[in-house]
């Protein structure tokens, strides 16, 4: 597994090529911050995870892996992720149990998971985010 840090996932800043400050909701924010922690732990492309088709196996798990994260940990309703992650809220709605399911039997994924939370909330909050709210991403073309 590639380690990860805060600072990684700050990055998803340079998703915009404006030199202007991008006005983003918080649904966004949280998106880019998932799927920049799931490019640096998994390493699957984020691309693929809002693909039509369902994927090869680890993209599944991935995109379970993402909703999850964006759900239980950034706060978004099923409605909200199955939009960012082209999906349906039941779609959802089972990532979220699936995941569920396995952190109840294995505990290294449950370990793994509680610092993946802890990762996005600190990214989350390092963009001045709040739920429910529109958020300025602040921009940072140098990195």
């Amino acid at each position: 597994m590639v380690a990860f840090t805060v600072e990684d996932c700050a990055g998803a800043r340079t998703h915009y090529a404006s030199a202007r400050q991008s006005r983003l909701d918080y649904g966004r924010i949280v998106q880019l911050c998932v799927e920049r922690l799931i490019r640096h732990t998994l390493e699957i492309d984020p691309a693929r995870l809002s693909l039509p088709s369902r994927g090869s196996r680890p993209v599944i798990f991935a995109r379970h892996l993402a909703m999850y994260l964006a759900v239980v940990e950034g706060g978004l309703s099923y409605i909200a992720c199955g939009h960012a992650f082209s999906r349906d809220r039941r779609s959802v709605a089972y990532a979220v149990a699936r995941i569920e399911r396995g952190r109840d039997d294995n505990p290294a994924l449950d370990a793994c998971l509680d610092r993946l939370g802890d990762s996005l909330r600190r990214a989350i909050a390092l963009n001045g985010a709040e739920p429910n709210t529109p958020s300025t991403l602040t921009l940072d073309l140098n990195s």
